[in-house]
């Protein structure tokens, strides 16, 4: 608890109050409580003691990130635990930055994008492919299965050559979808053609890409 409570650990003494030590902890640390600071923090600390709700964060004055869990006694006292989470933090925002630039390397390709996980639900996908389906009348969401996508845009009549074979075109599709080899050439209802290439990941998922070939085809 002392080695935690780096900068005010030479002055922790038994018979201390709370409101002491928090007073002393104000001026060597950070809470991660939006932009409270001072007086205003010290109250509003104060007041979540009296009912323990959840663990607070302090960022030291060395870098270091504490996070403390309270929790009441029987007999009316209140138990503190104070955790070093600095590795956890650091790994979080490692976490955070290499999917930010994943993000952005999938956002600045010049093809439609899509990662479709073991159970063939779509999770992720970059505004090059949303924009394709969106011409064909279908807003991508999260969570849907290429399945149901492919469908629905043969219901909707936006692949030419779905027309007067529509169970017989979504057969063909899922099959290929299942075992696909080399990239599929097809045109939408607005004229465009666009190729079609799909992979398996390690995991089982599948990463597709729509490239807008219409130029090479004319």
């Amino acid at each position: 608890y002392r080695i935690a409570s780096d900068g005010i650990n030479d002055d922790l003494k038994l018979g201390m109050s709370f409101e002491e030590i928090i007073r002393h902890r104000s001026k060597h640390t950070k809470p991660r409580e939006g932009n409270l600071s001072g007086e205003a923090w010290i109250q509003k600390r104060l007041l979540s003691r009296q009912n323990p709700s959840g663990p607070i964060e302090f960022v030291q004055h060395d870098g270091r990130v504490i996070q403390v869990h309270e929790f009441k006694t029987h007999d009316g006292g209140i138990a503190v635990v104070r955790i070093n989470v600095t590795d956890l933090k650091t790994s979080e925002q490692e976490l955070r930055q290499s999917q930010e630039r994943l993000s952005n390397a999938i956002e600045s390709l010049n093809e439609g994008f899509a990662y479709y996980d073991a159970d063939d639900r779509l999770v992720t996908f970059n505004e090059h492919y949303a924009a394709h389906h969106r011409s064909m009348g279908s807003d991508l969401k999260a969570g849907v299965t290429w399945g149901e996508l492919i469908r629905g845009l043969v219901e909707n009549k936006r692949i030419p050559a779905a027309a007067g074979r529509e169970e017989e075109y979504i057969a063909e599709r899922i099959a290929l979808h299942r075992n696909f080899k080399e990239p599929l050439v097809t045109q939408k209802d607005d004229g465009m053609w666009i190729m079609v290439t799909e992979s398996l990941t390690p995991d089982g998922g599948t990463v597709l890409s729509i490239l807008d070939v219409t130029k090479l085809k004319n």
